[in-house]
C-alpha cells in the first residue's frame, strides 16, 4: 500500500470513527433521558474517543512519511 492510500485509508478511519462517536453521543443521551443506565454506553463512548486520538496520531505519522525525501532512487 503506497503512502498515499494510507493516508486515505486513514482519512476512512477517522470519519468512522467520528460516526460512531455520534451515533454514541445519541445513545447515551436516549438512555440517560429514558432513566437508564449509562455506565457502559458512556465507557464505551470513552474507548471510542480514546481510539479516535490513536487514529489521529497515526495519520500524523502517515503525514509526516510522505513528506520525508523519497529514498527509493527514483
Amino acid at each position: 500500500m503506497s503512502e498515499i492510500e494510507h493516508l486515505a485509508q486513514a482519512d476512512r478511519h477517522i470519519a468512522d470513527a467520528e460516526r460512531r462517536i455520534t451515533e454514541q453521543e445519541r445513545r447515551v443521551v436516549d438512555l440517560e433521558a429514558a432513566g437508564h443506565d449509562t455506565t457502559e454506553g458512556k465507557r464505551l463512548l470513552r474507548l471510542f474517543r480514546e481510539t479516535l486520538v490513536e487514529l489521529e496520531i497515526h495519520r500524523e505519522a502517515v503525514i509526516a512519511a510522505l513528506q520525508r525525501p523519497s529514498t527509493s532512487g527514483a
